[in-house]
């Protein structure tokens, strides 16, 4: 009777610190305090050792576009059938790996040989662009589908466009 006692009046007392021994969890303060040293570490650590962005805002931008294109041309592929699948919708998939390649690839590379790559790319998009129109054409795609894919290309081109004129004036 006397332990029990003690215990509920420990249990009916306004402070609950003189019966913490008895319940096994831990606050919110005690389990901050226990993480706090390695939520820090693993801030040093994260600044210390944290990926810096490409070299150029604008071939981001560029990298990124081509990027969401391929994304969607990937989930237009679950609505085409066998046969174009694996024709050419495969090819253009190929393709537009192929872009993603050669302007990530141009982005780090030193500017001597980056309107090489460029020169690549563009024939590529053009190559991809002509890709896209027969498969409108064959009615593999359906036109707002193939209206929304060729206007990003035309940005995607523009952009490319942009960069190689950017480097041939600054050549100048």
């Amino acid at each position: 009777w006397r332990s029990w006692n003690r215990l509920s009046s420990k249990l009916n007392s306004k402070s609950w610190t003189s019966g913490r021994f008895l319940l096994p969890f831990l606050n919110s303060r005690q389990a901050k305090n226990r993480f706090s040293k390695e939520i820090t570490l693993l801030k040093t650590l994260w600044k210390t050792f944290s990926l810096k962005p490409p070299p150029d805002r604008v071939n981001a931008s560029l990298a990124h576009r081509v990027d969401e294109f391929y994304r969607q041309i990937y989930s237009l592929a679950s609505k085409i059938d066998k046969r174009n699948k694996f024709g050419i919708w495969l090819r253009i998939e190929n393709t537009c790996l192929e872009i993603i390649y050669l302007i990530i690839k141009a982005s780090f590379t030193n500017k001597n040989s980056r309107s090489i790559l460029l020169e690549s790319a563009r024939v590529e998009i053009e190559v991809l662009k002509r890709l896209v129109r027969i498969a409108y054409e064959l009615k593999i795609i359906e036109s707002g589908i193939y209206l929304q894919l060729e206007s990003n290309l035309q940005e995607i081109s523009k952009m490319t466009n942009g960069w190689i004129r950017y480097l041939t004036q600054k050549e100048l």
